[in-house]
């Protein structure tokens, strides 16, 4: 992301009163296309601006442990196919804000074919800036309105289907295969998340 559209960012998230955690990677410096790289992290003054609304992550984050936290209303992201896996494991609806390679079609799966999320621009303007104003807009469509009611409803039933069919494929505790051999089940850290 680029020190403009950071600064776009930061102005869309504190316009809106909407609390959030957003992950600033020191790792992700800029644009890898035209090689552009982020010079400064948000301004100090915007971390005490923010301070009991947001909070601003530079390191790596456990992304399948917030995304199953009850608090978590949304996910803006990129649409890598791994987030939206994730996002839908967990039930999280995502402003989709695809950049490059298989991400535009990931976001049109999840905006147009599954309806759990809203795109932040259009994908022909997906390169662009995008303005605080429209991060803005995006947010309070997915946090306060009824279209984003009814995506979150949506997303969260559809993360019950999946996590419960999960549950019932490692559920074969001592059931014999075709060669009677018992079976074990492979259980995930995170599988109880949100259930």
């Amino acid at each position: 992301m680029i020190d403009k559209q950071i600064q776009e960012m930061d102005m869309g998230l504190e316009k809106n009163k909407q609390m959030f955690l957003w992950v600033l990677r020191d790792a992700d410096k800029g644009n890898v296309f035209d090689g552009e790289t982020r010079k400064d992290r948000l301004p100090k003054e915007y971390q005490e601006r923010s301070e009991g609304i947001g909070i601003v992550v530079t390191d790596w984050t456990p992304q399948l442990e917030i995304l199953g936290h009850t608090s978590i209303g949304g996910f803006m992201s990129h649409c890598g196919w791994n987030s939206c896996m994730e996002s839908i494991r967990m039930g999280v609806p995502i402003l989709a804000w695809p950049m490059h390679s298989e991400q535009p079609w990931n976001a049109t799966l999840i905006t147009d074919i599954l309806e759990l999320g809203i795109q932040v621009t259009e994908q022909a303007q997906q390169m662009e800036l995008v303005n605080s104003s429209t991060i803005e807009k995006v947010v309070n469509r997915l946090m306060v309105s009824k279209e984003g009611q009814e995506l979150r409803s949506r997303a969260e039933k559809l993360g019950r289907e999946v996590r419960l069919k999960r549950w019932r494929q490692l559920s074969y505790v001592n059931q014999e295969d075709n060669h009677g051999f018992k079976q074990q089940p492979h259980v995930e850290a995170s599988q109880n998340l949100r259930d």
